[in-house]
């Protein structure tokens, strides 16, 4: 992904507050062209296997902590699914933990590019960018 393309994004969390304050970062910051807030996992997972590979967001950030369906769960499901849907996408972690175990955790899957710690702010963004424009 180039540093200036914008991206089409999946924001996963239980959280509305969470979702509404990360949608309005992504927006003013120019980060986005489109933002779907999903509050359950379970309606994420739906929605990609509904979809065409075209239709796919660039990123999903995806929070840990939710009932029902939690964040290692959609994350055990999306790496489940054909690589040929999912190789557009990048899975990132957007949570409120900061477990030791949690980061252990998401660095043995493979699919989950990095985990972050709630707030999303627009430094984090650069700092997401950079490392994807480093991984080009």
């Amino acid at each position: 992904m180039e540093q200036n393309t914008k991206k089409t994004v999946f924001l996963i969390d239980d959280n509305p507050a969470d979702n509404f304050l990360h949608r309005l970062v992504l927006i003013e910051s120019g980060f986005a062209t489109e933002i779907t807030a999903i509050q359950q996992a379970e309606k994420g997972i739906e929605l990609l296997r509904g979809s065409p590979a075209s239709q796919w967001p660039d990123l999903i950030f995806l929070d840990l902590n939710m009932p029902g369906m939690d964040g290692w769960e959609f994350a055990r499901i999306f790496a489940a699914l054909p690589d040929s849907l999912k190789a557009g996408t990048r899975l990132i972690l957007l949570t409120g933990s900061e477990l030791d175990t949690d980061r252990l955790r998401a660095k043995e899957m493979p699919e989950i590019c990095h985990l972050m710690i709630k707030p999303l702010t627009p430094e984090k963004l650069q700092h997401l960018t950079a490392i994807f424009k480093d991984q080009a």
